[in-house]
């Protein structure tokens, strides 16, 4: 049995609507999948300071139970770090004093020094012609420790370390991903391209201009 004449047509543009809705919501997917599992910046801050506070309990050979009189100079943005060591090695096993408390006679001391967390956004795109636009975040710590034995005053560790890491998140979501309060969560956006701004919106409205004239013409 041969089809063709209204029913053909019919079948081709229903085809077309449902290549174009499809490769939509294949977009919006893709978006969510990405968006659902996202840090924020903070939180990525926070995973940082507590692989260099692995590092540091690792070279100083600290163990649960120590009691570590910890440093921590007063800066913008400084109780993200000092939060961060604290609860790091408080889920070790230590117990975290300040300084000049009388009450204990500390095992150990960390000191911090100068410390810098920075969040950058590079390289904008979109994902997919009907997808929102992305872009590259990267998030770095840097901090100068020492740590000190303070009933031999051994050096145990000092140096300066730095860690970053990064991935990808959509432009939309980076005032939910950053903290209103701390500046450091805080970064510019690339400015926009000749492409972003101008080229690009033409492609998507000639591409569906495409698909429209298919949707009328296909056949008919």
């Amino acid at each position: 049995m041969t089809v063709s004449g209204p029913t053909l047509n019919l079948k081709w543009k229903s085809l077309i609507v449902l290549l174009l809705g499809l490769g939509i919501q294949i977009s919006k997917s893709g978006d969510k999948q990405s968006t659902t599992s996202v840090k924020t910046n903070l939180h990525v801050l926070q995973d940082l300071v507590a692989a260099e506070v692995g590092e540091v309990i690792e070279h100083s050979k600290l163990v649960a139970g120590n009691r570590i009189e910890m440093k921590c100079p007063p800066a913008d943005d400084n109780w993200i770090m000092c939060n961060s060591i604290s609860s790091t090695l408080q889920s070790f096993g230590c117990r975290v004093f300040t300084p000049g408390d009388t009450a204990i006679t500390p095992d150990f001391m960390i000191d911090v020094g100068g410390a810098e967390m920075r969040v950058r956004y590079e390289d904008v795109f979109r994902n997919g012609m009907f997808g929102s636009k992305k872009v590259r975040r990267t998030i770095s710590v840097g901090v100068s420790v020492e740590s000190m034995n303070t009933k031999t005053k051994e050096v145990l560790f000092s140096g300066f370390l730095r860690k970053e890491v990064s991935d990808t998140v959509a432009v939309d979501d980076i005032p939910t991903l950053e903290l209103a309060s701390a500046k450091s969560t805080h970064a510019e956006l690339p400015p926009e391209t000749t492409f972003d701004r101008i080229v690009e919106p033409f492609v998507i409205i000639g591409a569906t201009g495409v698909i429209v004239y298919l949707f009328f013409h296909v056949r008919s």
